[in-house]
Parts: structure tokens; C-alpha cells; sequence
């Protein structure tokens, strides 16, 4: 599991670009998903959730606590 202050230099880097990003994520479009997890879903499905975020576009990155956050 990262320590606090790498998953904060990886959200950096995601919003500003820098380190092995050479651009920002943001304004980027989400090609496809992988739900390793099913479970960590409550709703809706893994398969909706996948056919939801496709195409959608990345406006934000922040993290809560050792989280990353990604707002579409």
C-alpha cells in the first residue's frame, strides 16, 4: 500500500502533468474500465458501471486519504 505523500505526488502529477506524464489526464476521455473487484460496487453492476464511464471525459484528480479520486 503507498504512503500518503506518494499517492499525493501521483494526483499531482495526474492534474499537472510532470514526473513520467508528460500531459495532464485531464480533459482526457476514458477509453475502457477493468473492475478488478466486483464486489468494491455496490450499484450499480460492473458491466453498467463499465458501459457508464466509457467516453466519459476527466475534468478533476484528488485523492481522499490513500485514494485516488477521478471526476468525469
Amino acid at each position: 500500500m503507498p504512503e500518503l505523500p506518494e499517492v499525493e505526488t501521483i494526483a499531482h502529477a495526474l492534474r499537472d502533468g510532470g514526473n513520467n506524464y508528460q500531459t495532464s489526464v485531464i480533459g482526457q476521455k476514458v477509453q475502457s474500465a477493468l473492475v478488478l473487484w466486483p464486489r468494491s460496487l455496490a450499484m450499480p453492476s460492473k458491466e453498467e458501471f463499465v458501459r457508464r464511464i466509457r467516453r466519459k471525459f476527466i475534468t478533476g484528480v484528488s485523492r481522499r486519504g490513500k485514494y485516488l479520486n477521478f471526476s468525469l
